[in-house]
């Protein structure tokens, strides 16, 4: 129970400075926390701190290269499907009419086998070996961000 005390004061500390007091405003309202919790020694817990520089969205940003463009709008569509895939599991879990999980399983498989057909898809795969064909032949187009993807 200490643990959940602690990673929600964690959770909120961090999301506090990043939205700011309407965060903490909600959180008192819907989840207080009605003490501090503490650690069995009396040790201080770690409070990892939000990071300092702005986040930049590149996903949307063109590359120099065709293919990587390609498949960054490829992986953004599967990581759609995904989430919208996750919705439905946590939606099943609480607002399913009686009867209706098996056809919500069979929408679940529908998306989850079409997630993986785009995943591996041979297109794919000759994708990411024009890219690296590409990373090869001009270094200076790929930084740190690009070569990690």
């Amino acid at each position: 129970m200490q643990f959940l005390a602690s990673l929600w004061q964690k959770m909120t500390a961090y999301l506090a400075a990043r939205t700011g007091r309407l965060w903490k405003k909600v959180a008192s309202r819907f989840l207080p926390v009605s003490k501090k919790p503490t650690l069995p020694s009396g040790e201080k817990a770690a409070v990892a701190s939000p990071p300092s520089a702005p986040v930049v969205v590149r996903q949307d940003q063109e590359h120099a290269c065709p293919f990587y463009n390609e498949l960054k709008i490829r992986f953004r569509d599967i990581g759609k499907l995904a989430a919208i895939e996750e919705t439905m599991g946590r939606d099943s879990l609480t607002a399913m009419p009686e009867g209706g999980w098996q056809s919500r399983l069979e929408q679940l498989s529908y998306l989850r086998r079409h997630s993986h057909e785009a995943l591996m898809a041979p297109e794919v795969a000759r994708l990411i070996e024009k890219a690296k064909d590409h990373r090869e032949n001009n270094a200076d187009d790929w930084d740190s961000w690009d070569c990690a993807n």
